[in-house]
């Protein structure tokens, strides 16, 4: 008897005899997914507060300009406490 070739020569099964080798461990990890994913998304979902925000940076030429976005923000974020911290890089060193 011979067994029937599909394309490039490899054997041809029929549909219905396919099944995935996996298909328990399959379900319970989306499962696992869903629950997962179900906890985090209301997490994410709550608006993050605040209260200090500290900018460092290495370029004390761009301190002005932290700190003119960071009365930006205060404007729009009335409880944000804004610092900025620019010491030169050759200071770290």
């Amino acid at each position: 008897m011979m067994r029937p070739v599909g394309r490039f020569g490899y054997i041809a099964c029929s549909e219905d005899s396919i099944r995935p080798a996996n298909s328990g461990r399959r379900s319970w990890m989306s499962a696992a997914l869903s629950l997962a994913l179900a906890v985090a998304v209301p997490a994410f979902a709550s608006p993050a507060s605040a209260e200090k925000l500290t900018i460092w940076s290495g370029w004390p030429d761009l301190a002005p300009f932290y700190k003119r976005v960071g009365d930006q923000l205060k404007s729009k974020y009335p409880d944000l406490e804004i610092s900025v911290e620019a010491i030169a890089l050759r200071e770290h060193e």
